[in-house]
């Protein structure tokens, strides 16, 4: 599978690292909107082809999947051009920045039968599977709360500029509420927030609760001004399960109610955790899939229609969204 990298910033650079390491796919091509930032990054990360426009790459039928790794305001658009160029895409969260854009860039894919993958990578670790079969298992017993927190002090100022989508809720937020549906499903009776909101007219931080219509409970936070710890709970009424890494999935801790430690469950060794989302992207496109097990379309839409509705209590609409 011949991959081409859309953008050459620092994500796009672990993905690219990580695709470098992998058997059986092939980091094929890059585009930038340079051609001199484009060679720099095909000779820092051995890519057959460098291209100073997306144009250009789109047009290579070399160019088996294209993995969007631009800013978030331009996912939309950038994958409306892939799927009409008829290539597969792997895109960034967030995967759109409200729910008509994804619906759209969804329809769009099911129309002319093409994969279109949403990259919240956790989803496709073999942890994330592992804890839905131990909540399925019943080793906590009945499951009443999640607590998950994912902060950091933001050292990219994009992240928090509302002109290209910055936004706490759907850079940081977006983690924490797949760990709650990963966990808990979507099937959500009632929200309820708090935010601190910038300046610059965003949110800095943010706490959301769930409440799910069979007495489950889910605590979330986020936040790009302050940083949190990296792991999160699962809590039933015979035990809970520690979770390390809130994107990355490091190890499962199993506690019976004494808070006394039953056993453990490690990550298998792996690049970054990035080459699961390929692999899964890959198996997809054998099978003639147009998404992929481990992330469905619908999971997708029910991540980000919570999003919309969290943020239209806000009454936060980002300068630069599509007019819907």
């Amino acid at each position: 599978m011949n991959i081409g990298i859309w953008g050459t910033g620092v994500i796009a650079g672990k993905m690219a690292d990580t695709i470098g390491r992998m058997k059986d796919v092939t980091l094929y091509a890059c585009a930038s909107r340079s051609q001199e930032q484009a060679n720099w990054f095909a000779r820092k990360y051995n890519c057959s082809k460098a291209y100073g426009s997306a144009e250009e790459m789109l047009q290579d039928r070399e160019v088996d999947l294209v993995y969007i790794a631009t800013p978030n305001f331009v996912h939309y658009e950038n994958t409306i051009a892939c799927l009409n160029h008829g290539k597969a895409v792997l895109c960034e969260k967030p995967f759109a920045l409200n729910y008509a854009q994804a619906k759209e860039m969804i329809d769009l894919a099911a129309e002319k039968h093409i994969l279109l993958a949403d990259a919240m990578w956790m989803r496709y670790q073999p942890l994330a599977t592992k804890v839905k079969e131990l909540i399925n298992a019943g080793v906590i017993g009945k499951p009443r709360l999640l607590l998950a927190n994912k902060g950091e002090a933001d050292l990219d100022p994009k992240g928090l500029d509302p002109l290209t989508g910055g936004s706490t809720l759907l850079n940081m937020g977006v983690y924490v509420i797949n760990n709650a549906f990963l966990a808990f499903g979507s099937n959500v009776r009632n929200v309820s927030t708090s935010r601190i909101m910038l300046e610059s007219g965003t949110d800095g931080a943010n706490s959301v609760t769930l409440e799910y219509s069979d007495g489950k409970i889910a605590v979330l936070t986020s936040s790009l001004i302050a940083p949190t710890g990296n792991s999160w709970y699962v809590c039933g009424e015979d035990g809970m399960l520690e979770i390390k890494g809130l994107s990355r999935l490091q190890s499962i801790t199993q506690y019976n109610r004494k808070r006394e430690k039953v056993c453990e469950y490690k990550a298998e060794e792996n690049y970054t955790g990035y080459e699961y989302e390929v692999l899964a992207c890959k198996r997809a496109l054998v099978n003639g899939d147009i998404e992929c097990p481990e992330m469905p379309h619908s999971e997708t839409l029910a991540v980000i229609k919570l999003l919309d509705s969290i943020r239209k209590t806000w009454k936060l609409t980002l300068p630069c969204e599509k007019a819907t």
